[in-house]
């Protein structure tokens, strides 16, 4: 074994410490995170802290495993890649003596020999010397002092929580899913769950514009309240129970959309929505009767009045200001035909009178 065999063989080395580091840094992180979740997924389960608390848990959580993966993973996987710093040859024949400790000496010496030939010119005397050290060192494979087998023993410690993680989430998913969610989504508020369960029985929640909606639900579970509030950007109020776990209210003439949900005994409901459907209807009119020249007649205007009386041949005009609508069509006895929109809610239309008929 020659001088260039000795690095490379020590080069064998640094590269096998190096994928140790990376085995075992990975099965510590594994074990860390997994039982750090389990930690961190108990506490806010049984406290379930406010939104401060879980935005300082959260970049917390967040920095922990950063910090944590960097040197544990991706430090020493840079420099098994030979990015960065590596330990150098007189670390690595350190390290393989503390294994070795009958060659500890001599590996070093031969490294340092080898080192001076470098350094200066050598004579043969030297150098034969170094070749000799190399020789008696060469039965010996440097690899031999790392055992990858020993980091089955972290692979135990890291497997323990993901097991108790696998587990929970076949027996009881809400126990890990329901805190992982509310850290996750640190900056929304969660509402405490309700001991029952509610069950919106005037579904759809859709109610025309200007209407009224009477909004009824039942309660279901052991234990059902006796009282019942809905609340919204407006106030608190009390529902009117109806009888055993049904309750209803009124929201009359309502105008616009509207969130709420109920509560009671500290239980809230999910957030529900009524959503207001838009009428379509006529806000104001106008109707203008031009009468052929030859009768002699003026010309007639009514206002948000419809019917008329006219000599055959006359041309209607309507202009109509329309709420929610996008189209206007007009019947003329059994033919039809459409406004024109002017501008917005405002159209136009024009007809010419052969006849009486009625028109919508």
């Amino acid at each position: 074994m020659n001088q260039f065999t000795l690095i490379e063989k020590l080069d064998e080395f640094i590269r096998k410490y190096y994928r140790n580091k990376c085995i075992k840094g990975g099965l510590v992180s594994l074990g860390l995170l997994g039982a750090g979740f389990l930690v961190v997924s108990a506490a806010e389960y049984i406290g379930r802290f406010s939104v401060g608390v879980r935005t300082v848990l959260f970049y917390t959580i967040l920095t922990s495993v950063a910090v944590l993966l960097y040197s544990q993973v991706v430090s020493p996987l840079l420099r098994l890649l030979r990015l960065g710093s590596m330990i150098s040859h007189e670390e690595a024949c350190t390290i393989i003596g503390s294994h070795f400790p009958k060659i500890q000496d001599k590996l070093l010496n031969t490294l340092q020999l080898q080192a001076q030939t470098y350094r200066s010119h050598s004579d043969d005397l030297l150098l034969a010397s170094i070749e000799r050290r190399t020789q008696e060192l060469s039965p010996i494979k440097f690899t031999n002092a790392i055992d990858l087998k020993a980091n089955l023993v972290y692979l135990k410690y890291a497997s323990a929580p993901l097991v108790v993680i696998i587990a929970l989430m076949l027996v009881s998913p809400g126990v890990i899913s329901e805190p992982a969610e509310r850290i996750i989504q640190h900056r929304s508020a969660f509402k405490q769950p309700a001991p029952f369960r509610f069950v919106v029985l005037s579904s759809p929640l859709v109610v025309p514009k200007g209407g009224d909606f009477e909004f009824i639900v039942k309660t279901e579970g052991e234990v059902v309240p006796s009282t019942l509030y809905l609340v919204d950007e407006g106030g608190r109020y009390r529902m009117e129970r109806v009888n055993d776990g049904v309750f209803t209210f009124n929201f009359n003439s309502v105008a616009s959309s509207a969130k709420f949900y109920c509560t009671s005994n500290g239980g809230d409901s999910p957030e529900y929505e009524l959503i207001v459907q838009a009428v379509p209807g006529v806000s104001e009119f106008t109707v203008t009767a031009s009468p052929p020249s030859y009768t002699g007649f003026d010309e007639i205007t009514q206002t948000n009045h419809g019917d008329l009386i006219v000599p055959e041949g006359s041309k209607i005009s309507w202009a109509l200001r329309y709420e929610d609508a996008d189209g206007l069509n007009f019947r003329m006895g059994d033919s039809f035909f459409s406004a024109s929109q002017i501008l917005g809610g405002r159209f136009k239309a024009d007809w010419r009178a052969a006849g009486s008929t009625p028109y919508w």
